[in-house]
């Protein structure tokens, strides 16, 4: 009897391990709605429940899998990471600063937090935390050229308003590219310092 019930276990493993292969076959080459549906049947496939809806735009799908699956394994990583970059791209700033926020405190050295968290910034108007946050990931890697074009964007601004003053020095619009020139350099600056 005890081995009819071993025999039963292992035949029941195996067929939910070959259920996972072949919903990560078709994950992979593309057919998310099938791996979909196959992710469905089978528990703790969360992430990869939320992967395949995140690939067909299911957003809305893709973040509550995420929390699902939270709910049993909040310690993975890149589930995560891409919960974060999810939220952001679904303007939810907040929620991606939460996630970020305590992934920097975990990995302080990684450049590619650092750069989704200069977005981050970026998106709930912290501009001076954001241009500091992608100083910081080339900071920790010199090709990050992401981060290192919205800080160059930063100093081609200030060059340009500097040109303006120099062409212009009697125009209407003085006050504000003023304003705007101490507003780069003080971002800039901060930047710098951090």
């Amino acid at each position: 009897m005890r081995n009819y019930l071993l025999i039963l276990l292992i035949l029941i493993f195996v067929k939910m391990h070959g259920q996972l292969a072949a919903a990560d076959s078709l994950l992979a080459i593309g057919d998310y709605k099938n791996a979909i549906e196959i992710y469905k049947t089978t528990d703790d496939s969360y992430f990869k429940l939320a992967r395949a809806y995140s690939q067909l735009g299911e957003v809305h799908n893709a973040l509550s899998s995420y929390q699902d699956g939270f709910k049993k394994d909040s310690a993975s990583l890149r589930p995560r990471f891409e919960y974060a970059r999810l939220s952001l791209g679904n303007n939810d700033p907040a929620t991606a600063f939460d996630v970020f926020d305590k992934l920097i405190v975990e990995f302080p050295e990684n450049a590619t937090y650092r750069y989704y968290m200069g977005k981050t910034y970026n998106d709930l108007g912290r501009v001076e935390d954001a241009v500091s946050s992608f100083a910081k990931a080339v900071s920790l890697n010199a090709s990050y050229r992401a981060a290192d074009q919205f800080y160059a964007d930063k100093t081609k601004k200030l060059e340009f308003y500097e040109q303006f003053v120099t062409q212009y020095p009697n125009s209407s619009y003085m006050e504000y590219v003023d304003a705007r020139r101490k507003d780069l350099r003080k971002e800039i600056f901060l930047a710098a310092k951090k």
